[in-house]
């Protein structure tokens, strides 16, 4: 109960006691000695770090999961698709779409439609970064069609936030505001504060691009609020534009 706890927990923003959840979990299942419990929680723990920044700690994590017992193929999916977010998170895409793209396998194979769904979501994340937005939309659209059918709220805000930074990237400014739009309604009708962050930081760019530069400003400290809240690293990276000339003057 108190791994499940901590997944709902790192969905609603509260990383810390998200943490403070998995590692009590661990710590029960090391007692007990049971040994699957501590492979799932040391991989959700791993996932927790990485979404923090802290990619050699998620990494360490990991290792000592793929160490702890012979995986089943749900929780090898899991360790693969969060050893892929890793790669992703230090710059090596490609190697993170191949991880990804064995997660998806496995996911179809199983018949885990909702990890099918995060799996092709992370894997349009990959090919935008990689400059190949058809294929980023491609997988986004089919991420977020199956996030509808399954009614994954979280998921559903993940992929419309995705296709609008992709459409953003284009230039194409209206079809962007009107994707982050409607993922920024979604986070926080669900309370999901990183995909809120992420659809303000989203229109705060187009705002920019389209000389609104007011509304940027206030999308930007928005989501600067909520990231610090957070605790993610993409607060320092919006700090930083935060900071430039056109918010030296604090207008």
């Amino acid at each position: 109960m108190l791994n499940n706890l901590g997944i709902v927990l790192w969905h609603l923003g509260r990383y810390d006691a998200s943490a403070g959840s998995l590692r009590a979990a661990l710590a029960l299942y090391e007692d007990a000695g049971e040994r699957r419990g501590r492979q799932v929680t040391l991989s959700n723990i791993g996932f927790l770090e990485a979404g923090l920044g802290h990619y050699d700690t998620a990494l360490d994590h990991y290792r000592r999961a793929d160490d702890a017992i012979e995986m089943r193929r749900q929780d090898r999916a899991i360790w693969i698709n969060n050893v892929a977010t890793v790669y992703r998170k230090l710059g090596r895409a490609g190697r993170a779409i191949e991880e990804y793209r064995k997660a998806l396998s496995i996911y179809r194979e199983i018949g885990d439609r909702r990890g099918e769904c995060d799996s092709l979501n992370h894997i349009g994340a990959c090919f935008a970064e990689l400059g190949r937005d058809g294929e980023a939309l491609i997988h986004h659209q089919k991420a977020l069609n199956l996030s509808r059918d399954l009614l994954e709220r979280f998921e559903e805000a993940a992929a419309l936030r995705s296709i609008g930074e992709v459409h953003l990237r284009a230039g194409r400014h209206r079809v962007a505001a009107e994707q982050l739009e409607a993922s920024l309604g979604l986070a926080r009708a669900i309370g999901d504060a990183y995909q809120e962050a992420r659809a303000l930081d989203g229109l705060a760019e187009v705002a920019a691009q389209t000389r609104d530069e007011a509304r940027a400003r206030s999308h930007r400290r928005r989501a600067l609020e909520l990231y610090d809240a957070l605790g993610v690293p993409e607060a320092d990276a919006l700090r930083a534009r935060l900071l430039g000339p056109s918010d030296a003057s604090g207008a």
